[in-house]
């Protein structure tokens, strides 16, 4: 800063001050009440929701995760359909739940197999 040698260049040397420092005042207000909306719970859980939507893993996990658990119940009710026996409905459960596990672990598979499928049905009806 430059020697002040006069009243009016302290005057003025002390303007500039004050409205440096009204606008650091205001500049940490806006940055403290962006802060802490950033750290309130909801945003949180929508920020982390945001990035795992976003995430191409996440959706692709989840599309076999839907996958399996559709084949499962589609298995369940071909082969026990609507029962009230109780050991039919164990069963049912247990022919779910495996399908559903093989059907997510080996997805990628299964949707290879489907595509090429699609694809020499497609042709032929062309």
């Amino acid at each position: 800063m430059q020697r002040i040698s006069t009243d009016v260049e302290l005057k003025l040397a002390l303007n500039q001050l004050q409205e440096q420092s009204n606008w650091n005042k205001h500049h940490i207000k806006d940055e403290f009440h962006l802060l802490m909306d950033n750290l309130k719970p909801i945003n949180i859980v929508k920020q982390t929701l945001s990035d795992l939507v976003s995430s191409s893993e996440v959706k692709e996990s989840l599309s076999d995760l839907i996958i399996g658990a559709t084949t499962g119940v589609i298995a369940k009710n071909i082969f026990v359909g609507e029962t009230h026996n109780p050991i039919s409905k164990i069963s049912g459960m247990l022919i779910e739940m495996l399908v559903a596990k093989n059907v997510t672990n080996n997805a990628e598979q299964i949707k290879s197999i489907g595509s090429s499928i699609w694809n020499k049905l497609t042709n032929r009806l062309n």
